[in-house]
């Protein structure tokens, strides 16, 4: 078990993530959110049917580029990007946010056809989220596409201290001729760490670190999924050492509430939760404990060190604490 990171703990991976240099490979997405008010609406001459006015709007980075952002805000600066967005006004918002944050965007590729930015469009009204629309679920990647964002990669590993590869959708960069060409690259650069966090292909990533969750653990050890809240220590060390020997590389289990667990070749670590009283918007905590790992790992931390630097929502006070560090 882990006792609980000392202050001055923080302050040194803090101090040494300012140099570290991520690159972050996968599926970046836009948050667009709509706040309507129907004060304003007025009856469409060619419909007939009320408008939706849209009295504010925000946009915010999800999967790979919440990731990204993550990093951004815990100090990592140094940050190249390598995904794929569409010739659409949402991919040029998605560039422009990330080149404010001053990170390389030479990875992020353009792919003029078959190919919408990923986008989660969220109308509210009356405080409440309605019905969400979506771009990008139709996207097909180009052979060529997946070979310029590959060969974009390669060419920046050799100033690269870690790569964070994140899958969020099926739709995405991730298909079974680039999932295997990936493995190839890793294969071909055993001197650079690879970390994968993916919903749907885990087992895929050979020669990756892996982050998964509970969920995701339970699946692919043949576990029932129901058990996610009730997994004894005993079991999940069992579960842990699965997956382990299945990979032979070091992996990380997030568990919510239940905080998270480490399983390299010093064996297996458990980190309890944080209590949190106060209301807490669970979306995106997942980036998060990534974020907080990649960090970790890329400063040189062991893994029970990243992990301890890393778990649900610590990020977040990771980034307050860099605030304070350096006001």
């Amino acid at each position: 078990m882990s006792q609980t990171m000392t202050r001055s703990a923080l302050e040194d991976i803090l101090v040494r993530i300012r140099d570290v240099r991520i690159g972050i490979l996968g599926d970046f997405c836009l948050d667009a959110y709509y706040m309507l008010d129907s004060r304003a609406s007025e009856i469409s001459l060619e419909t007939g049917l009320p408008t939706r006015p849209v009295k504010t709007q925000r946009y915010s980075l999800g999967g790979a580029g919440n990731v990204a952002h993550n990093l951004w805000a815990m100090g990592v600066r140094r940050l190249w990007l390598f995904g794929v967005v569409g010739p659409d006004p949402f991919g040029k918002e998605m560039v422009g946010m990330t080149e404010a944050m001053g990170m390389n965007t030479t990875g992020l590729l353009v792919q003029e056809e078959a190919w919408d930015t990923h986008v989660y469009t969220k109308p509210y009204e009356n405080n409440r989220e309605q019905s969400r629309i979506d771009f990008g679920n139709f996207n097909k990647l180009h052979p060529a596409t997946a070979e310029r964002l590959l060969e974009a990669l390669e060419e920046s590993l050799a100033q690269l201290n870690l790569i964070v590869i994140n899958q969020q959708v099926l739709s995405g960069i991730h298909t079974p001729t680039f999932r295997e060409a990936l493995v190839r690259v890793m294969a071909h650069h055993p001197e650079v760490t690879f970390i994968a966090d993916s919903r749907h292909f885990s087992d895929a990533y050979n020669g990756a670190i892996r982050k998964i969750n509970i969920q995701e653990a339970l699946r692919m050890s043949g576990h029932p999924q129901e058990m996610a809240e009730w997994v004894s220590s005993p079991e999940m060390e069992r579960i842990a050492g699965t997956l382990h020997q299945r990979w032979r590389k070091p992996l990380f289990v997030t568990r919510g509430e239940h905080g998270c667990i480490a399983y390299d070749e010093t064996g297996y670590h458990e980190l309890p939760g944080l209590l949190i009283i106060s209301p807490v918007d669970a979306v995106g905590a997942g980036d998060s404990m990534l974020a907080g790992i990649a960090a970790g790992l890329g400063a040189g931390s062991s893994c029970l060190d990243a992990a301890d630097a890393g778990p649900d929502e610590l990020s977040r006070n990771i980034a307050a604490a860099y605030a304070e560090h350096t006001s």
